[in-house]
């Protein structure tokens, strides 16, 4: 087994989450809510201006103008920047708030960035690194950058 994928297999099965997956009950679940887990697990994805966008989330006036802004300097990296509000995935939903656990957060994003890194590696041959901000229900977000070449950053 290779070391990330055992890494993950530590991140899904943290000491302090209780119980088994069969007794979960998924009241409200449906075939329409599975899709879009699958979706964010599975998302497409678009190339644009030396970034790595995912499509449904995508806009091209706002990436634009997030890269346009770059110019003005800001040492920030521009393309990196865009690819985090674009990609960014909330973990926890703002009406939950009550049921937050950061462990069972910190499980999802782990098992979300491993997805994402095999799919976007096998599907579109493009390493990406993946980012998260969890410490708290109201920050608590997981998002992907790619890693073009210096040429392309330049662009």
């Amino acid at each position: 087994m290779s070391e990330q994928s055992a890494r993950l297999l530590a991140a899904l099965w943290p000491d302090s989450v209780a119980g088994h997956d069969h007794e979960i009950r998924y009241l409200g679940g449906n075939l329409r809510e599975a899709l879009a887990h699958y979706r964010v697990l599975f998302p497409e994805l678009i190339s644009y201006r030396g970034g790595l966008f995912i499509e449904s989330h995508f806009d091209q006036q706002t990436i634009d103008e997030i890269l346009d802004a770059s110019a003005f300097g800001g040492g920030e990296d521009p393309i990196a920047a865009a690819e985090q509000h674009v990609n960014a995935v909330a973990l926890s939903a703002e009406d939950d708030q009550a049921h937050f656990d950061i462990e069972i957060a910190k499980a999802n994003a782990a098992a979300i960035g491993w997805v994402w890194t095999q799919w976007i590696r096998d599907t579109y041959a493009v390493e990406v690194r993946i980012e998260t901000s969890i410490s708290a229900a109201d920050d608590c977000m997981i998002w992907f950058e790619s890693s073009p070449t210096e040429e392309a950053r330049l662009g």
